[in-house]
C-alpha cells in the first residue's frame, strides 16, 4: 500500500513478500498520489531497490531463466521473452482478482522489457 507525506516528497509500500516497507522518493511531488500513481512508484521501488540487490541485473537474471525453459520446453528462449512471459502471468493472475499485488509487479516487469528493448537497439 502506498502513501505520500506530509510534505508531498515520499511513497511508501508495504512488500508483501519481505514484509519491509521500502522508500521511494515520487516524482509526483508536492501532489496527491492517485493509486495509478502509487502503482507505478511501488514498482519503481522494487525492480530498483531490494529485488535489484537481491537478484542482480535483471537482463542477467532473465538470461539464467531462459537456459533453463530452453531445456524445459526445447527452443531458443531470450532473457526478453522471460520478461514478457512472466509480464503475462502477471496479468493472468490479475484477471483472476489476485489483488493490486499482480498489477505492480506486471508493471515492473514491463519496465523492465521496455529497459530490454532499448538496450537491444
Amino acid at each position: 500500500m502506498g502513501f505520500t507525506d506530509t510534505a508531498g516528497m515520499t511513497a511508501m509500500r508495504f512488500d508483501v513478500y519481505g514484509g519491509q516497507k521500502t522508500k521511494h522518493a515520487s516524482i509526483f511531488r508536492n501532489t496527491h498520489m492517485n493509486k495509478r500513481s502509487e502503482i507505478l512508484a511501488s514498482a519503481d521501488a522494487l525492480i530498483n531497490g531490494d529485488r535489484q540487490a537481491e537478484y542482480g541485473p535483471p537482463s542477467e537474471n532473465f538470461e539464467r531463466i531462459a537456459v533453463g525453459w530452453a531445456q524445459v520446453l526445447g527452443c531458443e528462449v531470450s532473457g526478453a521473452q522471460v520478461d514478457l512471459c512472466i509480464t503475462w502471468l502477471k496479468i493472468a493472475r490479475a484477471e483472476q482478482g489476485s489483488g493490486l499485488d499482480s498489477f505492480i509487479d506486471g508493471a515492473g516487469y514491463m519496465a523492465l522489457a521496455g529497459e530490454l528493448a532499448e538496450n537491444k537497439q
